[in-house]
């Protein structure tokens, strides 16, 4: 069973999901699930396309976006995850092998529209020590295109609001 941890009320990451997982997202209220695991990584219990099936059998909507360690931070990497949260219905459940790199997607993401420090804590209530890559959310935070309206994601809001 994965071990699901809240990043926002809207937003929360897991490990490695198994095939009774999608069931138990469903009966806690999730209404979406981002698989950030590629499926040729190894020990990979359930590829993509049995996760996709499950996660619809469950009543998920559903998002294949694999991540591997070394493209984590590549620009098309982080939108393509903040296209999918802004597309799915909250709250969202985002998984790979640990929750890791979920998380750092999402701090990456929500690094486009709260203050570092804002991002930097809440990783830290999760226990994610990502202090290593304060100096890239900096430069994320500062490079961000001022956010339209169609990209004020609630899912990557800190604040609690409505999924």
């Amino acid at each position: 069973m994965a071990d699901i941890v809240f990043i926002t009320p809207c937003l929360a990451v897991a490990s490695q999901f198994d095939s009774s997982d999608f069931e138990r997202a469903a009966a806690m209220g999730f209404k979406s699930v981002i698989n950030n695991r590629p499926d040729e990584e190894k020990g990979l219990p359930i590829d993509s396309k049995a996760g996709e099936a499950l996660a619809r059998r469950a009543g998920l909507a559903y998002a294949y976006q694999p991540v591997l360690p070394h493209n984590l931070l590549d620009e098309d990497v982080i939108d393509a995850f903040e296209d999918a949260l802004a597309g799915m219905p909250g709250p969202v459940l985002a998984y790979c092998r640990t929750g890791n790199r979920s998380s750092i997607l999402w701090a990456f993401a929500a690094a486009r529209r709260a203050p570092t420090e804002e991002v930097l804590r809440a990783m830290g209530e999760i226990g994610v020590d990502i202090g290593f890559l304060e100096s890239e959310l900096r430069e994320q935070s500062a490079a961000a295109p001022q956010a339209s309206p169609g990209r004020q994601d609630r899912n990557l809001v800190l604040a609690a609001r409505p999924c």
